[in-house]
């Protein structure tokens, strides 16, 4: 109770640990407890703190149960002073002997530089940590094993405090400075107003032998029991169904035929599913509901009957908005699934010739069992699967686990962090609810959409030599498909305008397959998952390569051979050259043009007059002697 240690300042609750010699101790320090003063289920806790630091100095802002002893704990905020830059939230459960703790962990430069909001959010089944508005940690019911007792269903009481040492932070040594200060600007408690949630009604009305003008209506406490204002609709199994929004708490209802001037549903006190009240005179018993934070469907029991009816329904899904909801089912026994749709953003990825993947608590993380699909060539792929409501983790991968895998910082806005002794997960997460889900699109590895970034787009030609100049070429970039020309030398070629890529895909065919058209297989060397490879930042004349191969096909690169191929990979070996070929004038217009001629000596003569150059030796044709004497007088003075 000393002020040292507690008190108001400039607005601010001030708790002060002090190095003093007390009652046997080398520190004093304050808690504040609202116990027997402020207590509350559910909810959402948070306050602005300025921690303190150093060695041994451990600050909290957490709650225990009010009526109960421990476990049960909501740790919102814990700091250990020598670590500054991890703040820790964090829930115990189960029994004294069997606890059962999870938690996650924020991390920043330093926590202790300035003030901060902690906050967490409290629902019947679920649990979440926040920093500054930034989600670091979710805790899901479902995640509780029945050996765990879940303790989050009652009052709890709150706590701040700044404790000096202990096995977590450490006894202070000779760097930690004293006085240490937690300054506390405010403390907020919310009591959640939650939305009305949709309740499907659902009776078999099979064994009562309606007639064609008879309508059956749900009526309770929720309409003051008008008896006729909520009918529901029939189906052809004999099931009535109708959707209200409710909101939480409990509701006594029955169902009528044609209101109360009809017939109503008669229940014997302490049936199952009912609700027995008293008013003096009477006993009324009535079917009830519990709305909690999700939708809900009640079971299709048989008119006047808190079960199925004899020979129909049985358990199954329930609910019209799954995959798998089964209109005979007339108990909800769990099983629906719900389609979530998963879509990626690989457009700023090498990822040419990959296919996407989706890996999750959901498939056992298998790697390659979810496929997605680009099925535009946009770049983002996409893929649909059936999924339990409940909270989920995954990742996107590329070849299963052999390509990319998303990583993530701990504290990632779109991400939970579990811990598993010294290893942590860090992975996206979501909440599926009772209804389809599309997820936003996202860019790889990010929780946001790809920046939008308009492509440069360049002239890129392609060129190919077959295995026979006969044979027609394609060429496939990107997913399209071009047809190639004849060009130099026997080569295929066309060329194409394509945005610029990091990793262009492209190969090549021939529409002469026995089956259609005849995609090659590159060889490893230049083999990207099945494809070519190339990088495009300008405008670009792709080399000539043989098809199937690498490089350009083998032939003879001796220029000066008989069979000389302008196209031949000049690594080939010069055994494919069949010998020295005919030298001559390979030039048409020359008077002496050699036809058989494959290199050309320097002998070709021009007639006077078919060209520029003059006739200097005056014998009336123009050759080398005329360009010689040419270049002789190269740079002596004009007369």
């Amino acid at each position: 109770d000393d002020l040292e240690n507690a008190r108001v300042e400039n607005g601010d609750l001030v708790i002060t640990a002090i190095e003093e010699d007390y009652a046997g101790s080398a520190y004093t320090s304050a808690r504040l407890v609202t116990r027997n003063k402020f207590s509350q289920t559910y909810g959402k806790w948070e306050a602005r703190i300025d921690l303190p630091t150093g060695q041994g100095i451990w600050p909290a802002f957490w709650m225990l149960r009010e009526n109960n002893p421990w476990p049960g704990e909501i740790d919102i905020m814990e700091l250990v002073g020598n670590a500054p830059w991890s703040c820790h939230g964090t829930a115990h459960w189960g029994e004294v002997n069997n606890v059962q703790s999870m938690g996650g962990s924020i991390y920043a430069d330093d926590w202790t530089t300035a003030y901060h909001t902690y906050t967490v959010e409290w629902w019947p089944d679920h649990l979440r940590w926040s920093v500054d508005g930034q989600v670091y940690f979710e805790l899901d019911r479902t995640q509780v094993t029945p050996d765990h007792p879940w303790l989050f269903a009652e009052d709890y009481h709150m706590l701040l405090n700044v404790a000096v040492g202990g096995g977590w932070p450490g006894s202070p040594d000779g760097s930690t400075v004293f006085p240490q200060e937690m300054k506390v600007d405010w403390v907020r408690v919310y009591a959640h107003a939650p939305d009305p949630q949709p309740v499907t009604f659902r009776v078999d009305m099979s064994q009562e032998g309606l007639g064609t003008s008879d309508q059956v209506y749900v009526t309770g406490s929720f309409d003051d029991w008008s008896g006729n204002v909520h009918a529901l609709t029939p189906s052809s199994n004999g099931i009535w169904t109708s959707t209200l929004d409710l909101p939480q708490g409990i509701h006594e209802y029955k169902y009528t035929i044609n209101g109360w001037s009809g017939q109503e549903e008669n229940f014997d006190s302490g049936a199952g599913g009912t609700l027995t009240s008293y008013d003096g005179t009477n006993t009324y018993v009535n079917r009830y509901l519990d709305v909690a934070w999700d939708p809900l469907v009640t079971d299709a029991d048989c008119f006047s009957s808190p079960e199925g009816c004899p020979g129909t329904g049985g358990p199954g899904c329930t609910d019209e908005n799954a995959s798998n909801f089964s209109p005979p089912a007339t108990s909800n026994d769990g099983s629906c699934l719900y389609p979530v749709q998963f879509s990626v953003d690989l457009s700023d990825e090498a990822v040419s010739g990959h296919t996407a993947y989706v890996n999750g608590g959901f498939n056992a993380w298998c790697g390659d069992c979810a496929p997605m699909e680009d099925a535009d060539g946009d770049g983002i792929w996409q893929a649909v699967i059936d999924l339990p409501m409940g909270d989920h983790e995954f990742k996107f991968t590329t070849n299963g686990w052999d390509g990319l895998v998303e990583t993530f910082a701990v504290g990632a806005p779109c991400t939970n962090t579990t811990y598993d002794g010294s290893s942590v997960y860090t992975n996206r997460a979501f909440q599926l609810g009772a209804s389809p889900l599309d997820l936003d699109v996202v860019c790889f590895n990010a929780c946001e959409a790809c920046a939008t970034v308009d492509p440069e787009y360049y002239s890129v030609t392609f060129r190919v030599q077959m295995p026979d100049s006969s044979m027609e070429a394609l060429v496939e970039v990107q997913g399209n498909t071009y047809a190639m020309t004849d060009a130099m030398w026997g080569a295929k070629a066309v060329t194409v305008t394509v945005a610029g890529s990091a990793g262009l895909a492209y190969r090549f065919g021939t529409p002469a397959g026995a089956q259609g058209t005849a995609w090659e297989t590159p060889p490893t060397d230049c083999n990207a998952n099945g494809w070519r490879e190339a990088v495009v930042a300008e405008d670009l004349a792709m080399p000539v390569v043989c098809f199937a191969s690498c490089s350009a096909c083998q032939g003879c690169a001796d220029p000066f051979a008989s069979n000389f191929d302008p196209l031949a990979d000049p690594q080939s070996p010069a055994s494919l050259c069949e010998g020295e070929g005919l030298a001559g004038c390979t030039y048409p217009s020359a008077v002496n043009f050699d036809a058989e001629a494959v290199w050309d000596n320097g002998v070709c003569s021009f007639l006077q007059g078919s060209g520029d150059c003059p006739d200097n030796n005056g014998d009336g044709l123009v050759g080398v002697n005329d360009v010689l004497i040419l270049l002789s007088a190269f740079g002596n003075t004009c007369p």
